[in-house]
């Protein structure tokens, strides 16, 4: 697969139209046609609002098979655009599992800072 058949795929999973894509997105029917057809490739701008209007991580957009990552796209119908970021950065295999703790731990320090505790937990 492609970048612009996944879109239209993964589009049609989540029930969308284009007209619907277009206004969750601020990009024209026309210019989403023309992306999943593949005669037009989209800036890395115009994928960003792709993968927030899809509400998925801007990874799956150019997974080599959608289909195997079908669940994981059903899924994230209804989770926050930050958590899908989230666990992109987390599944990223060009971080270290080191680098991956000090992220995690800055999270959970600013998480318990939010919410009022100052202890950090």
């Amino acid at each position: 697969m492609n970048l612009g058949e996944n879109i239209k795929l993964i589009r049609k999973l989540k029930s969308l139209t284009l007209k619907e894509m277009s206004f969750k997105t601020g990009i024209t029917s026309s210019f989403l046609s023309d992306i999943e057809n593949n005669k037009k490739l989209p800036s890395v701008e115009t994928l960003s609002k792709l993968s927030e209007g899809l509400k998925v991580p801007l990874y799956m957009l150019f997974k080599e098979e959608v289909t195997e990552g079908r669940k994981e796209i059903e899924d994230t119908s209804h989770e926050d655009n930050f958590i899908l970021q989230a666990k992109a950065l987390f599944m990223s295999d060009k971080l270290s599992r080191e680098d991956k703790e000090k992220i995690f731990k800055d999270i959970s320090d600013f998480y318990w800072e939010a919410k009022g505790f100052n202890d950090k937990r």
